[in-house]
């Protein structure tokens, strides 16, 4: 069962890590999150700062900016299914600011977001 396998990966990296009190260094280059609650525990071993392409489905936006906060080399951003109530609360606000912080971006697609009448606030 891949998904055993995966969970025991899983498990081994996160006790070398632990064990290893900070001397090993989790670097990935291509990160696809398909369910951000079931990686949550995992993400705190890895150096979010090396991370080239992003990849997230099923995530909350505040989820989405508490790891673009973290990213400062981000060449490829790719969201879907992140819902989000309204374009004027602070979430999209703020998720709008650190896309403009994202200098290496070069691309960027979002899927099941619906920005009708806010596309020119993305695209500024």
């Amino acid at each position: 069962n891949s998904v055993m396998r995966t969970q025991r990966f899983h498990s081994f990296l996160c006790r070398k890590v632990q064990q290893s009190c900070g001397s090993l260094h989790l670097c990935c280059r291509d990160l696809q999150i398909n369910k951000m609650s079931a990686l949550r525990r995992i993400l705190q071993f890895l150096d979010l700062g090396c991370i080239d392409h992003l990849e997230v489905n099923q995530a909350y936006l505040s989820e989405v900016i508490t790891l673009l906060a973290q990213m400062i080399h981000l060449n490829s951003l790719s969201l879907s299914n992140v819902p989000f109530k309204t374009y004027r609360r602070r979430n999209f606000r703020s998720f709008l600011i650190w896309l403009r912080r994202l200098d290496n971006l070069q691309e960027l697609s979002l899927s099941f977001f619906c920005l009708t009448d806010q596309l020119h606030k993305l695209l500024r």
